[in-house]
């Protein structure tokens, strides 16, 4: 059987990186971070695969800006 790969709440996001829910949501909104949406709706919930997380902190560590 196929093991799934884990998925992030937003709040556990908002934990790893320091910030409130409302600032990774902003930046889901944004384009800077990938989710995963499944409310149908631009307010999710989202979840967000760790792929996406590598992929945001390269991102703000390739630009050199702060998380």
């Amino acid at each position: 059987m196929e093991k799934l790969e884990p998925r992030y709440t937003t709040e556990q996001v908002a934990q790893r990186y320091g910030v409130k829910d409302s600032t990774v949501r902003r930046w889901v909104r944004e384009g800077r971070l990938t989710a995963l949406n499944l409310g149908g709706t631009r307010f999710g919930p989202y979840v967000y695969r760790p792929a996406d997380l590598f992929a945001f902190e390269q991102d703000v560590e390739r630009k050199g800006a702060a998380v």
